[in-house]
Order: C-alpha cells, then sequence, then structure tokens
C-alpha cells in the first residue's frame, strides 16, 4: 500500500518538477529551484496566490485593446479578434506561476462554450470571468455565469421566454455542469432531478438577452453580463421536484424580481 504519512521535508528537484508540472504549464529551471527549497505547505501557499491578468488583448496593428468599447456591427462577427483574445490568454497562462491558470482551464472545461460567433467581447468577459472565480466558489460561479453572455449565446438562452421555454441552458446546467444525473428511477425522475425541474429552471432563466453595448455590469465582479427583460420573463410560480425539497418559487414581473428567483 503506498505510503500516505504527510510529506513535511521540503520537496527537492524532483518533486518540486512533479507539483509544477501539474499545477502551472512549463516551469522553468528558476520556477522548480524555487519550489524545491520549499515543504509541500509553503509550496502550495506559493502556489495559491493568485495575482489579477492585468494585461489586456491588442490588436496588433493599432497597438490598443477594444475590449472595454461597444461592439459595432463590423466587429461582431470578428473572428481575427477573438484569436487575438485566445493568444493572449495562452500567453497569460504560460507565464503563470501560479495554479490559478490552470483552475481556469478546469473551469473552461465544466463550462464549456464555443468561440465560432458572435463578439470578442463576450469571449474576454467569460474568460475573466473564469479567472475571477478561478479560487472562488463554485456555486457563485454557477450563478453568474446564467447571466454570462457568451453562455447565454451559446446555448440560446437569449431565445427562453416566458411565452416561449427554451430549455436548452437549463438542462445542460443540471446535467453537465453542476449536480449530473443519478439513476434513472422513473420516466422523466434521474434521482438529482426530474424534466419538471429542467422546465421550472427554464422558467426561471427566462427574459435574459445578450448585452452588447456595455449597459450592464455585474455588481460583484466588473464584468458585463446579460441584461434582464421583464416583458420577457415568466410570471408563473415555478414549482420543483422532491429531488429539490419541493421548492416553490413565486413568478414576478420585475427586474429586481427576476434577480431573486435567480439566487
Amino acid at each position: 500500500m503506498p505510503d500516505i504519512t504527510p510529506h513535511t521535508a521540503v520537496l527537492g528537484a524532483r518533486l518540486a518538477a512533479h507539483l509544477l508540472r501539474r499545477t502551472t504549464f512549463g516551469p522553468s529551471k528558476a520556477q522548480i529551484d524555487s519550489i524545491a527549497a520549499k515543504t509541500p505547505a509553503q509550496a502550495l501557499a506559493q502556489l495559491l496566490v493568485f495575482n489579477p491578468i492585468s494585461s489586456k488583448p491588442i490588436e496588433p496593428v493599432s497597438n490598443a485593446t477594444w475590449v472595454d468599447t461597444i461592439p459595432t456591427p463590423a466587429t461582431l462577427d470578428d473572428t481575427t479578434m477573438r484569436g487575438y483574445i485566445i493568444g493572449w490568454m495562452m500567453d497569460n497562462m504560460r507565464m503563470d506561476d501560479s495554479l490559478r491558470s490552470k483552475m481556469i482551464l478546469f473551469l473552461h472545461q465544466n463550462w464549456m462554450v464555443d468561440d465560432e460567433s458572435w463578439s470578442s467581447h463576450n469571449i474576454y468577459d467569460y474568460l475573466k470571468l473564469l479567472e475571477f472565480y478561478s479560487l472562488g466558489s463554485y456555486k457563485s460561479l454557477a450563478k453568474k455565469m446564467c447571466r454570462d453572455n457568451r453562455m447565454l449565446i451559446y446555448l440560446t438562452g437569449y431565445q427562453n421566454t416566458g411565452s416561449n421555454p427554451n430549455e436548452n441552458y437549463a438542462r445542460e446546467f443540471l446535467e453537465l455542469f453542476t449536480i449530473g444525473k443519478g439513476p434513472q428511477i422513473g420516466v422523466g425522475d434521474y434521482t438529482n432531478y426530474t424534466e419538471d425541474d429542467i422546465k421550472a429552471a427554464a422558467k426561471v432563466l427566462s427574459g435574459y438577452q445578450y448585452n452588447l453595448n456595455n449597459a450592464s455590469l455585474d455588481p460583484d465582479t466588473g464584468i458585463r453580463y446579460c441584461n434582464a427583460t421583464a416583458s420577457r420573463h415568466s410570471t408563473l410560480t415555478k414549482v420543483f421536484s422532491p429531488a429539490f425539497q419541493n421548492t416553490s418559487i413565486t413568478g414576478t414581473n420585475t427586474v429586481a424580481g427576476m434577480a431573486v428567483e435567480l439566487n
């Protein structure tokens, strides 16, 4: 049986390299030497110090950023700009000597979106949201992702209205992003949630539309998020199954009420 006694001595070069290969991207010799002189507890404390990414992607011809501006029709499908953002993030990951970038990648693999369409601005905002919660609460990230422009576009949540529900995001939220299916114990009953729970969740999530004009900033993160439109929201009471303790959420016809429902 492997020895599970905690390692309290300094790591040394071999174990330091082993740790850094799993927590960073391509560690340098200087990074390995720095960690080699530390105990595991000291090394982890250093790896968990996350410095925010202060740079912004730039357009190389003008040498200027564009992500804080309001998108124009000409830049809504800006394939080249999206490429610059991916390059910017990969460059930051390569230089990062903390666990932050590996956590961003981990969260991206869980909260998968595409980069095939629409404005590069919402790709940037999506990555900044993952960065913000890279050492934070997964539950809080799950709430924020419900209003992320990139996710709203990717899973067609902007088409979800009270009169015409779209269940795409609600289904993926439960099945892939959070609790997952359990054993199927009946028609439409997957132990952890039911098909009726998906319908109820879709009603809670109705009425949100993508934000392209910088009008809506999340008060907690300062990142753009989608607009809440009360006239498109379901005012019905949302009733969940015993898997959610038979929770009942009263419908609303106000933007403030939509936020209460989402919480």
